[in-house]
């Protein structure tokens, strides 16, 4: 029965459910042989060994415990310290405290799966002194911006040196990632999944009123603030738009929205566990997703399972996954083109946008217990 040690900056953990959820799924449906341990780092809420199922949990503590405010929150790390800069100081700890307990339970598993570049290069160094293979799991801020930020470059680098096998959440990210990896590694496509039960979902029927909602963390990247500035040209039509998320941009774009005196028409109900989604998604005809970068957004695959109709920004990972007619996509970033997009829902109120996204999803598989099958054949061969 092979034992696989789990490194990951992002896990569900009481404070945020949400966190890192894809990690946990993608675990749960590799094949029962496998005995997995996950490393994360701790909350002040959620800091005690705990096991889900077959999954044994290291909240990993790296601080005082008032002080553990670092992971976890909405859009992870980077957001958190732009938000408190002076948790930058807590870095050193996090980093060291979450690779002394992977050389410390390394030694008793037989390999290990790092999420993220930050993690695989310490989790690369104890795989050589351990003789242990890596598997290193990219994701999408391991290689935005990677161009321009010399040191994220060299951890990226370091990394990927030291890894068997390399995993990457879209075709397109992968290509993105290739000229920095100076390594011998495969790189392979490992998409993320969805739960099979959205696809049961009813399909969407558009009327004159729209019910609209978005789903993501409350930060910048996201760009909610275009969204919200689109349907304000729309007034004349019905709609309600829900944004659910939570994160540092709730005052500024409840601001927005009081100022657009849209307070009637626009909402943030704050974020929602993942058990909710599926009601939510059905509550809704229309999703949009105006991201400005994402790896591969799991709120689109959500959406195109639940057969919303979808309207998203045009950037390559949600080019790749929307076909011509399983949605529409907006230059990113541009209120008049998304403005004009959503002009199209009222235009055409027939065309069948939703089932064709959910046919498309179908047909390549991203589900979660095909993600697990995926992932356990590239574990599987690190073994040999």
């Amino acid at each position: 029965m092979p034992r696989l040690l789990v490194v990951t900056s992002s896990y569900p953990v009481e404070d945020n459910p949400a966190s890192g959820i894809f990690v946990q799924k993608i675990l749960q449906h590799l094949p029962p042989t496998w005995q997995i341990t996950v490393l994360t780092p701790a909350t002040a809420q959620d800091h005690r060994v705990r096991r889900e199922g077959r999954i044994l949990v290291h909240p990993v503590v790296y601080a005082p415990r008032r002080w553990m405010r670092l992971a976890h929150a909405p859009g992870g790390i980077m957001p958190q310290l732009q938000r408190q800069p002076a948790l930058l100081l807590l870095v050193p700890l996090l980093l060291l405290s979450l690779a002394w307990r992977t050389l410390r339970l390394a030694r008793h598993h037989d390999l290990i799966y790092a999420n993220w570049a930050i993690n695989g290069a310490f989790a690369g160094l104890v795989g050589q002194l351990l003789h242990r293979p890596v598997v290193l799991a990219l994701r999408g801020s391991d290689v935005h911006g990677v161009a321009e930020r010399r040191l994220k470059r060299w951890v990226l680098r370091q990394a990927a040196g030291r890894a068997r096998c390399i995993t990457a959440v879209s075709e397109d990210f992968a290509q993105a990632a290739r000229p920095w990896l100076a390594a011998q590694a495969p790189l392979s496509v490992l998409p993320n999944g969805v739960d099979e039960a959205l696809l049961h979902l009813p399909l969407p029927q558009l009327g004159q009123h729209i019910e609209i909602m978005a789903l993501g963390s409350l930060i910048p990247v996201k760009d909610h603030r275009t969204l919200i500035l689109a349907l304000q040209a729309l007034r004349d039509h019905a709609w309600h738009l829900r944004i659910f998320g939570e994160g540092p941009e709730r005052e500024r774009l409840q601001g927005l929205i009081e100022h657009l005196q849209l307070q009637d028409r626009i909402s943030l109900p704050g974020a929602i566990p993942p058990q909710q989604v599926p009601a939510a998604l059905a509550a809704h005809a229309v999703f949009i997703h105006p991201s400005l970068a994402e790896g591969r957004s799991n709120a689109v695959l959500e959406a195109m399972a639940a057969g919303r109709i979808i309207i998203a920004s045009d950037i390559a990972s949600q080019r790749e996954l929307l076909a011509p007619d399983a949605g529409l996509l907006f230059a990113p970033g541009q209120v008049n083109a998304l403005r004009a997009a959503l002009t199209r829902l009222w235009q055409e109120p027939a065309v069948d946008w939703g089932r064709h996204a959910r046919q498309h999803l179908c047909e390549r598989g991203l589900t979660w217990p095909s993600a697990g099958e995926r992932l356990h054949r590239i574990l599987a061969s690190c073994l040999h």
